[in-house]
């Protein structure tokens, strides 16, 4: 039961972390393109 909910944990973690860092990779990108 402890693993499973570990899991779930992990999964989630994963889904709410994707956008933040797929948004700082994007933010990073253009505030570079605009360096240039």
């Amino acid at each position: 039961m402890k693993d499973g909910i570990h899991s779930v944990c992990q999964t989630l973690q994963t889904y709410w972390m994707f956008p933040i860092n797929w948004g700082q990779d994007m933010w990073f990108h253009r505030k570079n393109l605009s360096r240039h």
